[in-house]
């Protein structure tokens, strides 16, 4: 008998979860130690609000990263495609103008980083939304949309851990 109430259990639980909307999983915080320096390690990470279609054409969330390792920190967007060197970016914040920037290509071309993490940062904590618009390699300019609400929160709670952002 127990094993029966176990599963169902198990099975409640996996509905739950499955039924759960998918911004209860939108945002994610992690704090770790670096055991060469004994410094943390934070990784914060947000998905956008929207699906943007990968080099593959399957629908897929872009990412807001934002990663501290002491006083080095890192703010970038991982895309859901490969962009080569396409470092033209737009952004659009709260709904205003959008503005062109060009931002730091990853190595592997699928992300990229702010040249100024921490102005990048304090923008974020000034706004409630973010469009993010890029143009992968042979293909049309893309957008992510990212709700900033949660990860303020994360990075508040980073700045108490202990980054310097």
């Amino acid at each position: 008998m127990r094993s029966i109430k176990q599963l169902r259990n198990l099975f409640f639980l996996s509905l739950i979860l499955f039924l759960l909307p998918e911004k209860a999983f939108a945002s994610y915080y992690s704090v770790s130690e670096d055991l060469m320096t004994d410094r943390k390690k934070i990784y914060i990470e947000e998905i956008s609000i929207n699906d943007v279609r990968n080099s593959i054409g399957m629908p897929e969330k872009a990412k807001l990263i934002i990663r501290c390792n002491g006083d080095d920190v890192d703010a970038f967007i991982s895309t859901t495609t490969y962009n080569a060197n396409n470092t033209q970016v737009g952004l659009r914040w709260s709904g205003g103008t959008p503005l062109k920037t060009r931002w730091s290509e990853s190595t592997s071309g699928t992300a990229l980083f702010s040249p100024s993490p921490e102005e990048f940062i304090r923008q974020l904590l000034k706004n409630e939304s973010l469009v993010f618009q890029w143009k992968p390699y042979s293909e049309i300019a893309k957008a992510a949309k990212f709700n900033l609400k949660d990860l303020k929160l994360n990075i508040e709670k980073g700045r108490k851990d202990g980054c310097n952002f």
